[in-house]
C-alpha cells in the first residue's frame, strides 16, 4: 500500500523489492508444506490435522517447483505504479505462480483446492489479462485477503456448507505418476 499511495516510497528502487521478498518467502513456506506432506506417509490417502492430503512423488516435485519458481521470480525493478486515479501496482509476472500455487493447493489441501486454488487464481489472474493488465501482484494480495478474512469469520464453508472435495482416489493421483514412467 506504501508503494501505491506514498509517491516518495515508490520512487524508491528498493522499495520494490518488498513484494517479490514477501511472495518468495510465501511460495518457500508453502514448499516446505509440500515436502512436509510426503513426511506423512499417506501413500492412499489420509487425514492429516482435518485436511486430505496423499503423500508421493508430487509433493517433492512441487516443493522443488516452488524453490524454481522463487529463483525464478523476476521483473523486480519493473514494478510500477499506474499513474490513473487507481494506482493499480502492475508486474508482469502470473501465469508460473498460479500454475504451482493450484499443484500446491491441490496436494497439500486437496479438499480447498477448488476455493482457495483455482477460484481464488482465476479471481485475480483474468482480470490480470482482460481489465488492467500486469495488476495480477495487487488483486491476489487482495482477493487473498477478503478470502482468508471471510474463510475465518466462516470457517465451515468450505466444509460443511460449500464443500468441493476432490476425488481421493490413490488411481488419480498414481495414474498421472505411472503415465510419466
Amino acid at each position: 500500500m506504501a508503494i501505491r499511495y506514498i509517491p516518495a516510497v515508490a520512487k524508491k528502487k528498493w522499495v520494490l523489492c518488498f513484494p517479490p521478498l514477501i511472495l518468495a518467502i510465501n511460495i518457500f513456506e508453502a514448499a516446505i508444506r509440500d515436502f512436509q506432506c510426503f513426511t506423512y506417509g499417506a501413500w492412499n490417502g489420509a487425514y492429516v490435522d482435518n485436511l486430505w492430503v496423499m503423500s508421493g512423488p508430487w509433493n517433492i516435485m512441487n516443493g522443488i517447483a516452488g524453490i524454481l519458481n522463487i529463483i525464478a521470480i523476476c521483473g523486480w525493478v519493473g514494478i510500477f505504479v499506474s499513474k490513473d486515479k487507481t494506482k493499480d501496482m502492475i508486474w508482469p509476472w502470473i501465469i508460473a505462480y498460479d500454475l504451482w500455487n493450484f499443484a500446491y493447493t491441490y496436494n497439500c489441501i486437496a479438499d480447498h483446492s477448488f476455493y482457495c486454488g483455482l477460484a481464488l487464481l482465476l479471481s485475480c489472474t483474468i482480470p490480470a489479462f482482460f481489465i488492467k493488465k500486469g495488476a495480477w501482484l495487487q488483486h491476489r494480495a487482495q482477493t487473498l485477503g477478503l478470502w482468508i478474512m471471510f474463510v475465518m469469520t466462516v470457517p465451515s464453508f468450505v466444509d460443511r456448507i460449500a464443500p468441493v472435495p476432490t476425488t481421493h482416489d490413490p488411481k488419480a493421483y498414481k495414474q498421472v505418476v505411472e503415465e510419466n514412467k
